[in-house]
């Protein structure tokens, strides 16, 4: 346990540095060259010509680190530093980089996406594993990577691609393992339940994160009750700033796909937290997608939920903010409401008679390569031979999954159970429809 806590420390004080120290270096050496007024116009003038912001919730994190003193101080301050870091240095910088690549790839704009596929879903209801079976047939579905948007600028992507080929073929790809900061020091019990890597593919909202400091993440470092109810509504911000962040999302898309797609290729997403209302416009974006929902029992997904970030929690910032029963109230009335939003939303798409289809987290895991299968045929994806074996082994490897231990978090089952009710089962009613290729009506769904 000392050893654990002395790790933590240790990441905590490393993230103090890498968020202070760049910024601290480049006023420095600024006011050393007497560009200090030059850097100051730069700050003012960037946010209004590229898409990296913070909005005014900003705000909110600096009032609640400075005044909140029912989060620890080493809390607050990570989270004053990393906002610190964000606007001072990665934006600004970014921004640049931004606008380097309209001037050197122009005809990105007009990559061509797809009718795309969401794979919607609760937490923790096999969500990863099915972005994972899906986009590792990459001759036809592009994924979008971590790495890819934290670093959402061509020109440097294609630098990172000439530098892994040669990494690759010499090194046995040495210097990205260095260059991944998700290494070997995550503890087991987080990498098992969600094992993060910057070569992985992760939900797309993340980037909202990364770049807007707008995601239900963010609250990592700004525990707050009062950043809760922001970041849980996404119509808190103007709808310029909405605007502006899916604009944003679209032009990532099309960068990848224009550096690594093809004639055939659809773009594919994951993304868990819309339930605070990015989903309208996800549908306003991309109003021809297709959606693959999956679902599993809440009092499964909903402990090992809690489970994953409180640890998330403890592994980045030493401290668990569920220990504040306000934090978790609110939490966990996001979380229902997350459940019932989803059955209105899969509803909404079947009366528009969008593309949906509905899998259970039981009956994937039962079957993989059966399940993938029908959904690929049904998305008119073809599989290669290659990635049949890929599904084989994965089925051959699932029979040997251990199911993670969440009975620290089982004491709220009963109270899943009151907010969730029939939540599988109206999902199995709709999925009924949707297995049989049947258009449901407002009559029909009265009926449920």
């Amino acid at each position: 346990m000392t050893q654990m806590s002395s790790i933590r420390l240790d990441l905590i004080a490393r993230q103090l540095v890498s968020h202070v120290s760049p910024v601290l270096l480049l006023w420095t050496t600024a006011y050393l060259l007497g560009w200090s007024l030059w850097l100051l116009a730069f700050y003012v003038i960037t946010p209004y010509f590229a898409p990296f912001v913070v909005g005014s919730y900003a705000l909110t994190y600096i009032r609640c680190s400075l005044t909140d003193s029912s989060i620890p101080l080493h809390v607050r301050s990570l989270g004053l530093c990393r906002l610190f870091y964000t606007f001072f240095l990665r934006q600004p910088l970014f921004n640049v980089a931004w606008w380097i690549d309209e001037i050197l790839f122009p005809l990105y704009h007009l990559a061509l996406v797809k009718p795309p596929i969401f794979i919607l879903g609760q937490p923790r209801s096999g969500t990863t594993k099915l972005l994972d079976l899906l986009a590792t047939n990459e001759k036809h579905v592009v994924a979008l990577k971590l790495w890819e948007y934290t670093y959402p600028i061509l020109w440097l992507q294609y630098l990172v691609d000439f530098i892994g080929f040669y990494d690759e073929k010499y090194f046995n790809h040495w210097i990205q393992k260095q260059l991944d900061p998700f290494g070997s020091d995550e503890p087991n019990q987080l990498r098992k339940m969600h094992r993060i890597s910057m070569d992985k593919w992760e939900e797309d909202n993340m980037s909202f994160s990364i770049h807007f400091m707008f995601c239900v993440s963010d609250l990592y470092y700004h525990p707050s009750i009062e950043s809760m109810e922001q970041l849980t509504d996404f119509f808190s911000l103007d709808s310029a700033l909405r605007k502006r962040i899916f604009d944003f999302h679209q032009k990532m898309v099309k960068k990848v796909l224009f550096r690594r797609g093809n004639e055939q290729s659809v773009y594919m997403a994951k993304w868990v937290v819309c339930w605070n209302g990015e989903y309208k416009h996800i549908v306003d974006t991309y109003p021809d997608a297709r959606y693959v929902f999956i679902y599993r029992n809440p009092e499964e997904s909903i402990p090992s939920l809690l489970k994953l970030y409180s640890g998330v929690s403890l592994y980045l910032a030493n401290y668990d903010p569920f220990t504040n029963s306000a934090f978790k109230s609110i939490l966990m009335r996001y979380i229902y409401h997350g459940h019932s939003n989803e059955i209105e939303f899969v509803k909404s798409l079947l009366l528009k008679k969008q593309h949906v289809q509905i899998v259970s987290f039981t009956e994937l895991y039962q079957n993989i390569e059966e399940q993938i299968q029908k959904i690929n045929d049904l998305l008119q994806l073809p599989m290669s031979v290659e990635y049949k074996r890929f599904l084989q082994e994965e089925h051959k490897n699932q029979t040997q999954h251990t199911k993670t231990d969440t009975k620290n978090h089982t004491e709220c089952k009963e109270e899943i159970a009151l907010h969730c009710p029939c939540f599988c089962d109206q999902l199995k009613a709709l999925q009924k429809w949707t297995n049989a290729g049947v258009s449901p009506t407002l009559s029909d769904f009265e009926l449920m």
